[in-house]
């Protein structure tokens, strides 16, 4: 028996793919990085729905509640799922909350992504929302804030501004003096986002990232760390994604950056390089729109995720940064794939994970234990890793080593896996017949896979499988039989 690779890392950036791809399901790997299996990923359970939505902000907890902004309002909701409207910000696009770190009381900026901050509070005995008139504020009109030491920063969004950051008063948001302004100069270019990590600032532009470090100066209490910069850049501010001590984001020469401590690494590898990217074929021509890609976390404890979704392109990527593995997600509605997938934030809050819909102004639970999106299908799909040969085979059957759990399914309608065959690498498929996963209590089995038929040379088999059953899924390894063809040429 010939194993065919299940899943992996991508090997490097040649000609040949490396690694399979996984679509609604983590691959994970030994502690050696060798495979080990595949398994579903979350599902989604509606928590509560705030307004009308979409949610247009990530998620941010703070102090015993979550806030976000659904539609045009900000909202909080606690653990009991308790939903309280705080008031209008307006705006559109994407929106950016930033709590402080004042122990004395609750503030939060609000960016409503059209250039317009609001400030709300609450100091135990009353709250308000107020839209920030600092003429150095609006004047800049940023999309983009961070908070360190006390201190909101927010990067100007107007010309004549572009590669300027501004500071607000301690713990104040209201007030944005005009000596607390910062440019990021070394190598000049428009200021994108920034970025706070331990005392640490990281202003991201559309070509470079530089680095300033706490200071003591008053007025504006940071310097440069010079001969730092880093010669990346960022293609969309919404991409910008903190995370513990690292920040992922979208680059200016399309692929993934992520960055602890000042070192920053690609973590995109060559699958999402041709499809965003492209290589200038008809197969792969690469995203017309990128601008508008948004990236959050998902903080799991056995995976955390980072999440970019190019909602143009209807294309969702993940990268696992503990296992170092990509997955892909996507979200079916009726029964047909909407391309991305609908969750557009996450948080870690109430002992569970919370995330916010694309759509509307729905708040899903994120678990292993749902096997689907509320009351729609998730659909979990692994295509293999292409296998060549240099000679004519023969594959008579192939058999796969998985485990199915079907106790939430019919007895009298077993699971399906829906088997389909690809032997140009995955450009074209046939499908093969219908595999039973088995009833109740049948949880591991060698499912056999016949009619593969012949493989030519210099041709790759792919194998991909699908179920849209809200089962209990996982793969764990693939052998197939394979015969030298009595006719071939290699």
């Amino acid at each position: 028996m010939f194993p065919i690779p299940l899943g992996g890392r991508a090997a490097d950036y040649n000609s040949k793919k490396a690694a399979g791809t996984v679509v609604n399901m983590y691959a994970t790997v030994n502690n050696d990085k060798s495979f080990k299996d595949v398994n579903r990923t979350e599902g989604l359970k509606e928590a509560c729905v705030l307004g009308a939505g979409p949610i247009r902000s990530d998620l941010i907890t703070h102090r015993g509640y979550v806030y976000a902004v659904s539609g045009g309002d900000l909202y909080r909701f606690d653990k009991f799922y308790n939903v309280e409207s705080l008031g209008s910000v307006g705006g559109g696009g994407r929106c950016v909350i930033v709590p402080n770190s004042d122990p004395s009381r609750i503030e939060m900026l609000i960016l409503n992504g059209d250039g317009d901050g609001f400030v709300f509070i609450d100091d135990g005995a009353t709250e308000t929302l107020t839209q920030i008139t600092d003429p150095n504020f609006t004047d800049k009109g940023p999309t983009s804030a961070t908070i360190l030491n006390e201190i909101f920063w927010a990067a100007s969004n107007v010309r004549g501004f572009e590669n300027q950051f501004i500071g607000s008063g301690v713990s104040d948001g209201t007030q944005w003096p005009t000596d607390r302004t910062g440019l990021a100069e070394e190598h000049p270019d428009a200021i994108v986002g920034l970025a706070s990590k331990k005392s640490s600032l990281w202003i991201i532009g559309e070509r470079t990232v530089e680095y300033w470090q706490t200071a003591s100066s008053v007025n504006l209490p940071l310097r440069r760390t010079n001969g730092t910069t880093q010669h990346f850049g960022c293609a969309s501010k919404d991409s910008i994604s903190a995370l513990d001590n690292g920040v992922a984001f979208f680059t200016d020469d399309r692929r993934v950056m992520y960055g602890e401590g000042g070192a920053l690494q690609v973590i995109s590898d060559l699958n999402f390089e041709l499809k965003v990217r492209g290589n200038g074929t008809t197969q792969y021509p690469g995203f017309k729109k990128v601008d508008d890609a948004y990236g959050f976390w998902i903080d799991a404890t056995t995976h955390k995720t980072y999440v970019l979704t190019f909602p143009s392109e209807k294309w969702t990527w993940c990268f696992d940064i503990i296992n170092g593995l990509p997955h892909i997600r996507e979200s079916w509605v009726d029964h047909n794939s909407i391309g991305l997938w609908r969750v557009n934030s996450s948080v870690s809050a109430f002992e569970t994970i919370l995330g916010g819909d694309y759509k509307s102004g729905k708040i899903w639970e994120l678990s292993l234990n749902y096997k689907t999106e509320g009351d729609h299908i998730q659909v979990p799909i692994l295509r293999t890793v292409p296998v060549g040969t240099t000679s004519n085979l023969t594959i008579p059957y192939a058999e796969l080593d998985m485990e199915v759990g079907v106790g939430n399914v019919n007895e009298d309608d077993p699971p399906l896996l829906q088997v389909r065959i690809s032997k140009d690498g995955g450009y074209t498929f046939t499908n093969a017949k219908p595999i039973d996963l088995g009833k109740v209590g049948n949880y591991r089995k060698r499912v056999p896979i016949r009619q593969l038929g012949r493989l030519v040379r210099f041709k790759e088999l792919v194998l991909e499988f699908r179920t849209t059953a809200p089962v209990r899924l996982t793969f764990y390894d693939l052998q197939a039989n394979i015969q030298k063809s009595m006719y071939s040429n290699g």
